[in-house]
């Protein structure tokens, strides 16, 4: 799976852009201050539904904007290395993308559409997107208290298996009425 195509509305920084991206390692190079951050974060709330880098979705939205929009092309390559060459039909099958769009409010829910369908609370669309963030405030995953490494896992989970994330609003539900 990789992402061919970003484009941000009014994330953060970023008025406007669009991004294409090779299937591979993709580099983003530049001065300090013109928001390879932000272009990183914005594929880390599209998987995840929140960013590392703040508690609420307001920083998230360009200064002045009620809403920020992200979209990414999403080309699941299902081919492995090592296999023998897929035949013609599958290949355009796995090359085939899904259009993301994630729609961030200054207020109310945040939003998901897959390939133009129904709108989605972002819960049902978690997993959709594989992505794994490190940076170096990750320290605090060694160094801190469980409860940022039990996020960490609940994340990892929820991108993992469609499931988790109803297994754990259950959980966490039973445990607040047994208090």
């Amino acid at each position: 799976m990789y992402i061919s195509r970003l484009a941000l509305d009014h994330f953060r920084s970023w008025e406007a852009c669009v991004l294409d991206f090779d299937r591979g390692i993709n580099i983003l190079q530049g001065r300090n201050g013109l928001g390879k951050t932000n272009i990183v974060e914005s594929i880390e709330v599209l998987a995840t539904g929140s960013s590392q880098r703040t508690t609420s979705a307001l920083p998230l939205i360009e200064r002045g904007s009620t809403t920020a929009v992200v979209r990414a092309n999403v080309v699941q390559d299902r081919s492995k290395v090592g296999q023998q060459e897929p035949d013609r039909e599958q290949s355009q099958e796995n090359a085939a993308p899904k259009m993301l769009e994630m729609s961030i409010h200054a207020r109310g829910a945040n939003r998901m559409r897959v390939d133009s369908g129904p709108s989605h609370m972002m819960r049902d669309a978690l997993g959709l997107v594989s992505c794994v963030s490190f940076s170096p405030q990750d320290q605090h995953l060694v160094t801190e208290d469980p409860a940022a490494r039990r996020m960490f896992l609940n994340q990892s989970g929820t991108q993992l298996d469609a499931h988790y994330d109803n297994v754990l609003q259950r959980t966490r539900h039973i445990a607040q009425q047994r208090v």
